[in-house]
C-alpha cells in the first residue's frame, strides 16, 4: 500500500515544474499519457474583396476617437493608393498612410480604406486603411521595411502636398512600438497626429488620426481592426 501512495505522488511530481536550487524554475517531464498541446493554428488569409469589413464604422470611429462630430460624417472612400507628394520621399510613409510611393514595389492584392473629417473641425481627421498582401510573410516585411524608414524620419520636417491644398510642413517624432505596432507623433500648424503601422496576418494596417491636441487614437484603431482579422 505505502508503495502504491509513493508511486503516485512521484507521478504527479513528475507534472509540476521545479524549482531548483538558485530560485529559478525548469520544466518537468509530462505526466504520461497527458495530451500535448499543439501549434495553434494557422490564420485565414484576408482576399481583397473581405477588406472593406475590415474598416471601422463612422460611429465606431467616433467614440475611440472621443468626437461625436464624426458619427456623421459622410467617408470618403479610397481603393488605390493615393498619389500625394512627401518631400524627402524617403519619409513619405511616416507622414502619409497608402501613399503609392510607399507602396508602389510592395506587390499588395487589394487595399480598402476610408477618410472621415469632423463635421464641426475640419482639424480632426481619421485616415483609415487596409492593404492585403499574398501572405503573412509579405505583409511582415513590409512593416518591417516600414519601421526602418520611420525610424531613419525621426526629428524630421517633412513637407507634404495633398492635391490643390497648400503644402504642410509636419514634424516627424521619434519612432514608438506599441503591442507590435509601428508609430510615430507628427506636428502641424494647428494640430497634432499619430501614424501607426502594424500587420496581422496577411493585412497592413495604415492609420493616421489627427486632432487639435493630438493622442493615441490612431493605435487604438488599429488594434479594433487587428481583433477582426481574428
Amino acid at each position: 500500500m505505502l508503495m502504491a501512495v509513493l508511486g503516485l505522488v512521484a507521478a504527479l511530481i513528475a507534472g509540476l515544474t521545479v524549482v531548483t536550487r538558485d530560485s529559478g524554475t525548469r520544466s518537468a517531464s509530462p505526466v504520461a499519457g497527458a495530451p500535448a498541446q499543439g501549434p495553434a493554428p494557422d490564420q485565414k488569409p484576408v482576399d481583397a474583396a473581405g477588406l472593406p469589413g475590415l474598416l471601422l464604422a463612422a460611429g465606431e470611429v467616433a467614440d475611440v476617437m472621443g468626437v461625436p462630430g464624426l458619427s456623421s460624417a459622410a467617408p470618403v472612400t479610397v481603393g488605390k493608393p493615393r498619389a500625394n507628394t512627401a518631400t524627402p520621399p524617403e519619409c513619405t510613409g511616416a507622414v502619409d498612410p497608402a501613399n503609392q510611393a510607399t507602396y508602389r514595389d510592395a506587390n499588395f492584392t487589394g487595399l480598402a480604406g476610408q477618410v472621415l473629417t469632423d463635421t464641426g473641425d475640419p482639424k480632426t481627421t481619421v485616415e483609415q486603411f487596409v492593404v492585403s498582401f499574398v501572405n503573412a510573410e509579405d505583409a511582415a516585411r513590409f512593416h518591417d521595411a516600414q519601421n526602418t524608414a520611420w525610424m531613419s524620419c525621426a526629428s524630421t520636417t517633412v513637407t507634404l502636398a495633398v492635391g490643390s491644398e497648400p503644402a504642410r510642413e509636419i514634424s516627424v517624432g521619434p519612432l514608438e512600438s506599441p503591442e507590435g505596432q509601428i508609430a510615430v507623433e507628427l506636428k502641424e500648424t494647428g494640430r497634432a497626429c499619430q501614424r501607426s503601422l502594424s500587420s496581422d496576418s496577411n493585412v497592413v494596417i495604415d492609420i493616421k488620426t489627427c486632432t487639435a491636441s493630438g493622442g493615441q487614437q490612431a493605435q487604438a484603431i488599429a488594434s479594433k481592426i487587428a481583433e477582426r482579422i481574428g
